[in-house]
């Protein structure tokens, strides 16, 4: 069973819900962006933490005020949880690239999509708050994408950044680079694919960095960026080091 870790705020109105450790041994956390009488929900997480991260989400919001779901890639630790809030009366859109819905559809959501590529690559508050969504194919699904508020310079990077066995502490620390090697070196497909997204991200005024696994990025971010702009990922890359146990754990 995975831990309930609580729900915290890490800018107005934007909230971290989610478990510390989940099925797998890492955790995942989920991003609400609450905006007058809108909500974005970023990665809502995996079917099998369902029960926790509906907890926390109800002491903030009903799932029925969810405006719109963001799925930055099919992985079923981010998404397969979608049917479950339409159960419990999500009524919103799902918002996600094309090559995302091939496979996520199979999870069987029934909501409506907003499909990215048809928007140019953006999603509008009614309040003019705009979230801009940033390609990320292959890191490390086909259709994956990262979302950059535009109000709060945030971040939300699904899979990119993550990293296992860190702390329970929401903010990441001085070793958190060397937490997202182990992560990064058998999630990611390569340096060639991975190192021209962090240039571009270097060249950004981000604010924080929000991944679904590990912890908040807020301090050292060209630290964080060029670590992973440097690191050999895939393959063999990822053979010297532990590797996942057999049961599927890091």
């Amino acid at each position: 069973m995975a831990r309930d870790s609580g729900a915290i705020e890490i800018a107005e109105g934007v909230f971290r819900i989610g478990t510390d450790t989940g099925r797998s041994g890492l955790s995942g956390f989920g991003y609400l962006i609450i905006d007058g009488n809108e909500c974005a929900f970023i990665d809502p997480g995996s079917a099998v933490d369902f029960d926790e991260v509906l907890k926390q989400l109800r002491l903030i919001i009903e799932p029925s005020r969810i405006t719109w779901i963001i799925a930055h890639n099919h992985s079923a630790d981010l998404c397969s949880s979608i049917p479950l809030l339409e159960k419990n009366g999500f009524r919103g859109s799902v918002v996600l690239d094309w090559r995302t819905l091939l496979v996520a559809q199979h999870y069987g959501i029934h909501a409506p999509y907003y499909m990215l590529n048809e928007h140019d690559f953006a999603l509008r508050f009614a309040s003019g708050r705009i979230l801009q969504f940033i390609p990320a194919q292959y890191l490390p699904c086909a259709g994956s994408v990262l979302t950059f508020d535009l109000r709060t310079k945030i971040l939300f990077s699904g899979d990119l950044f993550g990293a296992a066995g860190v702390p329970s502490s929401p903010w990441a620390d001085s070793s958190y680079p060397e937490a997202m090697r182990q992560y990064h070196e058998h999630a990611m497909p390569s340096r060639t694919i991975m190192a021209p997204l962090m240039s571009r991200l270097l060249l950004m005024d981000i604010s924080m960095i929000a991944p679904h696994h590990g912890a908040v990025i807020k301090d050292r971010l060209s630290e964080n960026i060029r670590f992973l702009h440097e690191l050999e990922c895939g393959g063999r890359a990822a053979s010297p080091r532990k590797q996942l146990g057999r049961d599927g754990t890091w």
